[in-house]
């Protein structure tokens, strides 16, 4: 379920907001939200006929195992401990791969990296099974793929996911990247410039596609776009 994509085709995938029409109705990806611990850091279960996706399996991985009768993978958008403590948990009790950007795969193994040994908690992982980069796509069925967006910032090593149905961009899984209203904090080992660039990237988006964040609701890229004051100026990330 696993492949890579030429890069120079992600402007192309971007731009694209049609999939030039099918003849018969497309069954869509199922997605739902599991808010976890203290900090309300949301999991998404990402169910199709052929495979199911957790992307970030946060504290509390009691709360989603129920739901996971299999389980083909497990990403995680970074490698902060809030979302990351369920990993060896899950990974064991499914026996699905761990996937995490190649800059964040030390946050696994690393309680200063992941941000847990300032929470008084030193949380330690095993390594990733396979190391992700900007551009690499996950299959989820014959329609439907996961677009990796590397978008630094918060993170050195944080993600997007880019649900596409063929080339049509549908869903956004911003991680801690993007919020309704907000962006994700810069003073764990974030970066400002990162951060900027990171959202001018994800503002080419149309503004029909869906954020499924990593705290707090849903919302789209057109109302981020309009409403959130760190795209309107108001905040000088710098």
């Amino acid at each position: 379920m696993y492949f890579s994509k030429n890069l120079n085709q992600l402007q192309a995938l971007f731009a694209a907001d049609s999939t030039g029409g099918n003849a018969l109705p497309v069954k869509r990806p199922r997605i739902r939200a599991f808010p976890m611990g203290v900090f309300e850091a949301n999991a998404y279960l990402i169910e199709t006929d052929e495979n199911n996706v957790l992307i970030d399996p946060g504290s509390e991985p009691s709360v989603v195992m129920p739901e996971l009768p299999r389980l083909s993978a497990i990403i995680c958008t970074h490698g902060h401990f809030d979302h990351i403590a369920g990993a060896d948990v899950v990974r064991k009790l499914t026996g699905a791969p761990l996937w995490i950007h190649a800059d964040d795969a030390d946050a696994l193994t690393d309680p200063l990296a992941n941000a847990s040994q300032l929470a008084g908690r030193p949380l330690r992982q095993q390594p990733a099974d396979r190391l992700l980069a900007d551009g690499d796509e996950i299959e989820l069925d014959v329609n439907h793929k996961l677009l990796v967006i590397a978008t630094p910032g918060h993170s050195p090593g944080g993600i997007c996911l880019l649900l596409l149905e063929g080339k049509k961009p549908l869903s956004l899984f911003s991680g801690d990247t993007l919020f309704q209203g907000s962006i994700g904090r810069l003073d764990l080992g974030g970066d400002p410039q990162a951060m900027a660039a990171s959202l001018a990237r994800l503002m080419k988006l149309p503004d029909s596609v869906q954020v499924f964040p990593g705290h707090g609701p849903a919302t789209t890229i057109g109302r981020e776009r309009e409403t959130n004051p760190y795209l309107q100026g108001n905040f000088d990330l710098l």
